[in-house]
């Protein structure tokens, strides 16, 4: 922020000198001098008011879907239409992140007609929905003197989707081959790593998601769900215990991101498998087929804004149903952060029907680790919260070895 007090400390001290001199030395020339200081802040002020209203700013921000960890990018385009320049500009522009809240803050000039623009990048630290907002635009005339405000309510929505890592190999997300990644981006809009997909009405695939009635929906997405149990199930348990709104979101960050990395582990073996979570919005367990890349990545969007939920895992209570009606039940990965002893159950329960695995990630509650290794069908391996395709691929390779 500019030191208007010390600009205005400034000038009040050179119209204290202006009006001694006019006292000391009676002439025309003193009178000119207080004159000439006395009209000056009156003109800055003028110039100023008149910059303000011919000021036109646009905002713009794509693509609107990024990955995790990428930078989301928004560019505000300022226009001075006066014939007076703009000695200082101030312009704040914030990003709704659980993290960081304290935006960024921009200082500088604009001649007469002239056009700037102006980028704003933020990481994209965490998974979800999020908005960028342009909320404060001040204007100083040219002797630091008054400052003026325009109002302005500039906003965007980012969808930052989860980060998809390759299990396959070391060294980073590169998810598909050349090949691959042409048949993909023949379907997505957008550059910059945007995985917005659009259909032939031009929907968003998160507004066409399911448009049927609650017992259509059950019934449908079940017939699918048993065609595709046959080869393997991976189970994302997003109960959280703590109120800590980062952590929370780090927690659920890891344990989707996990998840989709099984998944396309399981697309690479030439298995089908079924992304499962509960949402506390729908008060049940949501399914995703994932069979290809192609529904990784639309899946990658669907569990962007998964919320966590209080509670215990929601498959001790749905694992009769996945299970028992199945004549050949998939093999289970359940994921889990901060887990309980609940897990513990849940895991012996799915034993009954199916092969069961498990990924603790970050550090689990109570003897956890002990407990499981207590039962005889279940094999489970531990990751920290800072995960890379490194941590996932051995991870998973214990797993499914």
């Amino acid at each position: 922020m500019l030191k208007m007090a010390a600009y205005r400390i400034a000038y009040a001290a050179l119209l204290a000198a202006a009006l001694a001199f006019s006292q000391i030395y009676a002439g025309h020339l003193s009178s000119v001098v207080l004159i000439t200081v006395l009209i000056l802040p009156l003109v800055s002020l003028i110039m100023a008011v008149i910059v303000r209203f011919s000021l036109k700013l646009a905002f713009d921000c794509t693509p609107v879907t990024v990955e995790r960890g990428t930078e989301v990018k928004a560019r505000l385009t300022v226009k001075n239409r006066s014939p007076f320049p703009c000695s200082s500009l101030f312009i704040t522009a914030s990003l709704s992140d659980p993290e960081d809240q304290r935006g960024s803050k921009l200082i500088f000039s604009l001649g007469m007609l002239q056009t700037k623009q102006l980028n704003f990048i933020y990481p994209s630290n965490f998974r979800g929905e999020f908005e960028i907002t342009v909320s404060k635009v001040c204007i100083y005339d040219i002797l630091k003197l008054f400052k003026l405000k325009k109002d302005v309510d500039f906003k965007k929505s980012v969808l930052v989707v989860p980060k998809i890592y390759n299990p396959m190999g070391f060294g980073g997300s590169d998810l598909v081959t050349e090949e691959e990644a042409a048949a993909q981006t023949s379907d997505y809009s957008g550059g910059e790593r945007s995985f917005v997909r659009k259909y032939n009405n031009g929907d968003d695939i998160r507004k066409i998601h399911w448009k049927l009635s609650s017992k259509q929906e059950d019934y449908m997405v079940w017939t699918e769900i048993k065609n595709r149990f046959q080869s393997a199930v991976v189970f994302c348990d997003l109960s959280r215990y703590s109120d800590d709104k980062v952590r929370n979101a780090k927690n659920a960050d890891a344990v989707i991101e996990i998840g989709l990395a099984a998944c396309f582990y399981n697309i690479r073996q030439g298995r089908e498998c079924v992304l499962a979570y509960y949402s506390e919005e729908y008060g049940k367990t949501c399914f995703m087929p994932v069979s290809s890349i192609k529904e990784l990545y639309d899946t990658a969007i669907l569990t962007a804004s998964i919320q966590g939920y209080k509670g215990e895992p929601s498959l001790e209570s749905e694992s009769e149903k996945l299970f028992s009606q199945n004549e050949n039940p998939p093999a289970t990965l359940l994921i889990t952060c901060d887990g309980s002893e609940s897990l513990v159950r849940t895991a012996k329960k799915i034993t009954a029907y199916s092969e069961v695995s498990v990924i603790l990630v970050g550090n689990p509650r109570g003897t956890v680790e002990n407990s499981l290794n207590s039962l005889k069908k279940v094999r489970f391996s531990s990751i920290d919260l800072n995960i890379d395709s490194e941590k996932i691929s051995k991870a998973l390779s214990h797993i499914y070895q």
